[in-house]
């Protein structure tokens, strides 16, 4: 198997998801949002990520940073970019959050696999869905930076969202171990789309209150 072909499969295996989930979350919220700008922070999220991607994978992987500071610093700049005055108390910014993150883990599969090049097929498919996992991860965790912006309680949410990946970060470095990242994507992904992203949809400014964390 051509590794240009892998690469560009896993591309694929990448922006479908994202696109996918992306659709599938956004089923209770036609005419509440901007698709402008929804689709702005998809593209941002593409390139921000790349960017993290590049620093992260190509240049810290090996180490001790990888675990300890890229988690957070992912983080902070979905923060940054969420925390915008005209994104501040407005509901919508929960699903700009989830494209931002979508978008930002996106690319996550194709950079697992030039990176762990020279491997068996059986290991392509263990990167693959701990990729897949990943993407899961920042879309959701970019959904709860939302979240907690929209709330006015972010501090704990952005600390739950680097921890995670700290997580995220050790798993990868373990074989087989990898696929705990997919199960914590599947996992944290059904529970703010339940619990942020359906729930905040229709609540006015009157009853906010009553879910504010």
């Amino acid at each position: 198997m051509e590794n240009g072909f892998i690469v560009q499969s896993s591309l694929l295996v990448g922006i479908i998801p994202a696109l996918i989930l992306l659709y599938y979350s956004l089923k209770d919220w036609q005419g509440k949002f901007q698709e402008k700008t929804l689709f702005i922070m998809l593209i941002i999220g593409f390139f921000t990520g790349s960017f993290m991607i590049l620093l992260e994978l190509g240049l810290f992987y090996n180490t001790i940073a990888f675990i300890t500071i890229f988690p957070f610093l992912g983080q902070i700049i979905k923060t940054m970019i969420l925390n915008l005055r005209r994104f501040q108390t407005k509901k919508e910014t929960v699903i700009y959050g989830l494209a931002l993150g979508l978008g930002f883990g996106s690319l996550y599969p194709a950079a697992l696999i030039i990176l762990f090049n020279d491997i068996s097929n059986q290991s392509i498919l263990l990167i693959l869905l701990s990729s897949l996992g990943i993407i899961l991860l920042h879309g959701a965790t970019g959904a709860m930076i939302g979240y907690g912006i929209y709330q006015r309680n972010l501090l704990y949410l952005y600390f739950f969202s680097g921890g995670i990946f700290v997580i995220a970060n050790v798993l990868i470095k373990i074989e087989y171990f990898q696929l705990i990242n997919l199960v914590l994507g599947i996992v944290l992904y059904w529970y703010v789309n339940k619990q942020m992203i359906s729930k905040v949809v229709n609540i006015t400014e009157d009853n906010k209150s009553k879910v504010q964390k």
